[in-house]
């Protein structure tokens, strides 16, 4: 095993001759209580107030069934609540799933089913990232796995013009009381904030080395083509016009095998979640660096 370190940042390089440039530009309120949908601390007051109020807006629209506004305020709400309240803002959009859940008992809408089934999705992915995996934390996740199945049901009858069915999710579901309030372990959101981006980055890699690499291919091909047919009519300039792309060729396929050697690699590190960041810098440069074991 050998430890291995990318360099992340920017950088330049010079080349002569062949130069190949590829750009690829490739969250239902778990809420108990408004207070247990507040921020940190150190969030700014005027916030949390804001945050606070338009939650209670929400509220009271769910109570009296307007589902929509319900909506808006709650999503009014979770934007204001600041990054660093990941808790809160993943409580909030159960709460916002709930309330589209609600609203297609209403107007019949199905794309409201489809909204809801997202947001808890989201919910439970950001859940996971944000929690040890523990007996109160499975259960969670389960409850919520079970709504997201329940919905898939809802939706499946409602394409098929069966618009009968209710909603289970009553007014209780406003309290969504787990059953326990774990902090959120903002070491591990962290980690997997940055395994996210780093996952980003290694498709990113990924996309560049096939599109390099096929490129590389087709001068490869068109190449040894030209080369064949040059010999044949015993001409010098296609010939060696052959070669030239056959060696570019050659160039694209070995830069896409690479690229797609690192990207896979590091899919595979960040599946296992063993890659790590750190700081670096040095004359004239700065940056992260992101180390695993190979």
């Amino acid at each position: 095993m050998f430890a291995t370190d990318f360099f992340l940042g920017s950088f330049a390089r010079r080349a002569t001759g062949y130069s190949v440039a590829v750009v690829v530009a490739a969250s239902s309120i778990v809420v108990s209580s408004p207070a247990h949908a507040m921020a940190p601390a150190g969030a700014a007051d005027g916030d949390l107030a804001r945050a606070e109020r338009l939650y209670d807006e929400g509220v009271a629209a769910y109570e009296t069934h307007d589902y929509e506004k319900a909506v808006d305020k709650w999503t009014q709400s979770y934007g204001a609540l600041p990054e660093d309240a990941a808790g809160p803002r993943n409580q909030m959009v159960y709460n916002i799933a709930t309330a589209q859940e609600r609203a297609y008992d209403l107007d019949k809408d199905v794309q409201h089913l489809r909204q809801a089934r997202m947001l808890l999705a989201s919910y439970v992915d950001n859940y996971k990232r944000m929690y040890e995996k523990t007996p109160e934390t499975k259960a969670e996740v389960g409850r919520a796995n079970d709504r997201i199945r329940q919905l898939d049901d809802r939706i499946a009858a409602a394409e098929a013009g069966d618009t009968g069915s209710r909603s289970e999710a009553g007014p209780a579901e406003l309290s969504f009381s787990s059953g326990h309030d774990p902090p959120v372990d903002k070491a591990r959101l962290a980690h997997n904030r940055m395994l996210a981006t780093q996952s980003t980055k290694a498709d990113h890699l990924i996309i560049a080395g096939w599109a390099v690499g096929g490129t590389g291919l087709l001068f490869a091909l068109a190449g040894a083509g030209t080369m064949a047919g040059g010999r044949r009519a015993d001409n010098r300039d296609a010939t060696y016009g052959g070669v030239g792309a056959l060696a570019l060729g050659a160039v694209g396929l070995a830069a896409g095998g690479a690229l797609l050697g690192v990207g896979f690699t590091r899919k595979k590190k960040i599946q296992r979640g063993e890659l790590s960041l750190a700081p670096v810098a040095g004359p004239g440069t700065a940056g992260l660096v992101v180390g695993g074991r190979f």
